[in-house]
């Protein structure tokens, strides 16, 4: 969101480099500058800014097999000590790990990463490009879905009427039961996949640990 800049938001500064915006933050313990795209759903680190945090910060829970827009080998999902954006510490907070890519920006070794929308929705934001400053104000009314990670662990897009595997992440519910890259997918908890919307499907899949699902 854009609203009125306050006296209270917290101003950061931003690191302009052509048109581009670059966020500094606090991995942990290690500071490290990340191009700002609310557009992006999850921040995502690279690969050599992963491992130039602590070894303890590495070793924290992971998800591996997870599928990633221009990383043929893969990437993966951390969980984090703790992220910092101005003075407000997230813990715990999930992000991308991207392994290698071979075009774009993660493909430079200098690239650090990209802070998305996922972080970006826990405050109330102003932009003002003009003076490459970023004002936050934490918004007290967010909540985080709960069950956001709580899920079978399969990636997927929707091809005609049925739902298409795309990725199935490793030591998840999915693989423990054959789930595998190519399947189809056409019913889900008893609903038909040509009556569900992406964002439906989704839903049905996540739950409370526990939780039986039925594709």
């Amino acid at each position: 969101s854009f609203p009125t800049r306050r006296s209270s938001d917290l101003p950061v500064a931003l690191h302009r480099v052509r048109r581009r915006y670059f966020v500094p933050v606090t991995i942990d313990t290690t500071p490290v500058e990340m191009l700002l795209d609310s557009g992006t759903n999850m921040t995502a680190i690279s690969s050599s800014a992963w491992q130039s945090l602590r070894l303890s910060s590495r070793a924290n829970r992971t998800i591996e097999g997870i599928q990633s827009s221009g990383s043929p080998t893969g990437a993966l999902i951390a969980c984090l000590p703790s992220i910092q954006v101005g003075d407000t510490v997230l813990h715990d907070h999930p992000l991308r790990v991207i392994s290698s890519a071979a075009s774009g920006s993660f493909a430079d070794p200098t690239f650090a990463g990209i802070l998305g929308g996922d972080i970006l929705e826990h405050f109330e934001l102003t932009l003002d490009l003009k003076h490459s400053t970023m004002y936050l104000k934490p918004d007290a009314a967010f909540r985080a879905d709960p069950y956001e990670f709580v899920t079978i662990g399969i990636q997927f897009f929707k091809s005609g009427d049925a739902f298409s595997v795309i990725a199935v992440w490793r030591g998840s519910p999915g693989e423990a039961e054959g789930v595998v890259a190519g399947d189809r997918i056409i019913s889900v908890n008893g609903n038909g996949s040509k009556d569900l919307g992406v964002e439906e499907f989704a839903k049905q899949l996540h739950g409370a640990a526990g939780t039986p699902i039925a594709i």
